[in-house]
Order: C-alpha cells, then structure tokens, then sequence
C-alpha cells in the first residue's frame, strides 16, 4: 500500500475507532458511510452493493467480535 493510501486509511481508523486498538464489528459497519463511496457517486455501483462488500470482507477480519487496526489497514 503506497504511504498516501495508509494515511488515508488510518485516517478513517481514527474516526472510526476513536483511538482504540480495536472496535466492534457492530461498530465499524454502523459508520461506514456507503453512499460517499466514489464509486457510487461516480454512479458506477450501488449503495447496497458497496455496503455489502464492505461487510463481507469486514466480516472476514473479525476476532472475538473485533475488528483490530491492522486488520482494517
């Protein structure tokens, strides 16, 4: 992952985690913001389609109801 990339993703870490080392599942998944994909503002994809992809692959980093930071980077 190119050094711009992993700012921008620990970015969204710290909004989503608030500092910690881990979040719930539950957590990450009720703040991620579907519709502000580019991907669905380019109209390429849909909101439910991107959300489900998101939890999907989301889903597979869980450890004990978590998700860590290295998982989510």
């Amino acid at each position: 992952m190119s050094e711009n990339r992993l700012k921008i993703v620990m970015h969204a870490w710290s909004k989503v985690s608030a500092g910690a080392d881990s979040v719930s599942f539950e957590s990450l998944v009720s703040k991620y913001n579907a519709p502000a994909h580019p991907r669905v503002l380019a109209r390429e994809k849909q909101a439910e389609t991107v959300f489900s992809d998101f939890v999907a692959l989301a889903g597979e980093k869980v450890v004990g109801g978590n998700v860590s930071a290295d998982a989510f980077v």
